[in-house]
């Protein structure tokens, strides 16, 4: 049997009558997954316009991954378009900002089940090519689409059906994950940016002050957070985690027991704790860093000279300048 088609108008009309119920199903999960207040149009799928007597695509798609139909020479095509040429209303971005977490969606998925079952059924990228798509532009447009051949103004029942049986089952299941991979891009992306604004909020506050103490419940990203903010500000990182039997010869300094060379018996010596190898580490980069170069790494500082260096940054308040900026995570 064979279905005769005369206008894309009268196409688009049959399609979305024999999807039924199918559009009311599209049209909430589109609100869902686009977070509307409300859905759009449940009454039909494709959208028709005089000024585009040649092509459509679903309801709401503008700026969206969208569902597209046209008539193209002898063929019906039909799939997933991605454009970053239309614009029904005034937008904050350009074309393209909207439609570039979609195809990163695609690029995200196109190995997996949902694309490959399709390319199985002969979907490709009939307009543009995968490879392009990564650097989709301003005023482009791609289709992963189908075809369906048309013969003396008729096509196959067959085909016809086929190619509902694709919009409401594999187009649809590639559609949704696309929007859903598209919202997390997005999560991510506004994570990052909130995380980012948080750092320069730390760093700032840490400029200032010189010190933060970051605390909370263990799992809450303190450790991380005193890396990022290390590495935003180029320095070093270096963490204490401290215990109930800490105490001051572990973070200072202390008597240590030894084996003395030769002899069964235990003697103890000094050692410093990890604040001090800190403020020793600090205070050494602080002087290599104010040689000059004909000096190379000459050792000319004796301890005492050391020590008096420190004293007096301390009295002028330049305490900042030995140490860096030195911050603890610290967990309750």
């Amino acid at each position: 049997m064979a279905m005769q088609i005369t206008t894309l108008k009268n196409l688009i009309n049959k399609i979305n009558s024999d999807l039924g119920d199918f559009c009311q199903k599209f049209a909430h999960k589109r609100k869902e997954l686009a977070n509307k207040k409300k859905a759009s149009t449940q009454r039909i799928f494709f959208v028709y316009e005089k000024n585009h007597p040649d092509w459509a695509i679903n309801e709401g798609g503008g700026t969206e991954i969208q569902y597209h139909i046209d008539f193209h020479k002898n063929q019906i095509r039909f799939g997933l378009g991605f454009n970053s040429d239309y614009i029904p209303f005034k937008n904050d971005y350009e074309p393209v900002e909207y439609i570039k977490p979609f195809v990163k969606a695609y690029l995200i998925l196109k190995k997996t089940e949902f694309v490959v079952k399709l390319k199985d059924k002969g979907y490709e990228f009939i307009v543009g090519s995968e490879e392009k798509l990564e650097n989709i532009g301003n005023r482009e447009y791609y289709l992963f689409g189908n075809t369906i051949e048309i013969k003396d103004n008729e096509i196959s029942e067959d085909d016809y059906h086929a190619m509902l049986n694709d919009i409401k089952e594999d187009l649809f299941n590639l559609y949704c994950e696309i929007f859903k991979t598209r919202n997390e891009i997005l999560g991510k992306e506004k994570q990052m940016k909130e995380q980012s604004k948080k750092l320069e909020e730390f760093i700032a506050l840490l400029t200032n002050s010189h010190n933060i103490i970051l605390h909370g419940a263990p799992g809450t990203g303190k450790t991380y957070l005193a890396r990022q903010i290390a590495e935003s500000m180029g320095a070093e990182t270096c963490f204490v985690q401290f215990h109930p039997s800490y105490d001051y010869t572990d973070f200072v300094e202390g008597l240590r027991p030894v084996n003395k060379e030769g002899s069964k018996e235990i003697g103890f010596e000094r050692r410093d704790g990890i604040f001090k190898q800190f403020c020793k580490k600090a205070l050494e980069n602080l002087i290599d860093s104010q040689k000059d170069e004909e000096q190379g790494d000459k050792k000319s500082e004796t301890k005492e000279k050391k020590f008096v260096f420190i004293i007096d940054e301390i009295n002028r308040g330049e305490l900042s300048k030995i140490f860096g900026e030195l911050f603890f995570s610290i967990d309750p």
